[in-house]
C-alpha cells in the first residue's frame, strides 16, 4: 500500500493531511510522522526561510487529527547520514507496530531531478558544492520509498516531497 510522491502548497497539504488521516480506518494501531525540514544551506546553494516552520505546522496538524506527540519526529536540517537514520528508525518502528500502522513522511527542503536519469534526489543539509558530485552527496527519493516498502511493508506509507525540483545540467568534471 504504497501511494506515489506529491507536491503541493502548504494549505492544501494540511487540507489533504486532514481528509486522508481521518478517514483512514479507526483502528489503525500506531500513525507515525517523520518531518524533515532543511533550510541551513550554504549560500551558494541557496538559503531557505520555510522548512521548519513548514515542519511545525505539519506536527501541529497531526496532533489535532490524533497523532501521538511521542510519534511525531522532527528532523531540522538533516545532513545526509542523519535523514537516512531517522528514515531507518521509523521504518522499523512501523513495522513493530503491526499491519495497520500508518506512516507519514514530509520533506521540505532542496531537491532536485538529475537531468541524465530524470530521478528525483532530496539534498541534505551539509552539500558543499552544487556540482555533477551531488548526487552522490544526495539521497534518490525512489530509494526511501522502496525502503519504507520494504522495510515495513504492511504498513500505509504517505510520503509528500515539499521541495523545488530543477533539473539540474551541471558541468562534469574535466569541463565536460
Amino acid at each position: 500500500r504504497l501511494h506515489q510522491p506529491i507536491t503541493m502548497p502548504m494549505r492544501s497539504l494540511v487540507a489533504f493531511l486532514f481528509v486522508i488521516i481521518v478517514t483512514l480506518p479507526a483502528m489503525a494501531q500506531e500513525r507515525r510522522a517523520l518531518l524533515i525540514g532543511n533550510q541551513a544551506y550554504t549560500r551558494e546553494d541557496g538559503v531557505l526561510g520555510n522548512p521548519i516552520n513548514d515542519i511545525n505546522l505539519i506536527a501541529a496538524s497531526l496532533r489535532k487529527i490524533g497523532f501521538a506527540d511521542r510519534n511525531i519526529t522532527l528532523i531540522k536540517d538533516g545532513d545526509w547520514r542523519t535523514i537516512l537514520r531517522a528514515i531507518d528508525r521509523d521504518a522499523k518502528a512501523l513495522k513493530a507496530a503491526g499491519p495497520d500502522a500508518i506512516g507519514f513522511l514530509y520533506y521540505s527542503g532542496h531537491g532536485a531531478a538529475n537531468n541524465r536519469n530524470r530521478r528525483n534526489y532530496l539534498i541534505p543539509v551539509g552539500v558543499k558544492k552544487l556540482d555533477a558530485d551531488v548526487w552522490y552527496d544526495s539521497i534518490p527519493l525512489d530509494e526511501i520509498v522502496t525502503s519504507l516498502k520494504q522495510q515495513s511493508a504492511n504498513a500505509a506509507h504517505f510520503v509528500v516531497f515539499d521541495a523545488c525540483r530543477n533539473l539540474l545540467n551541471l558541468p562534469s568534471k574535466g569541463g565536460k
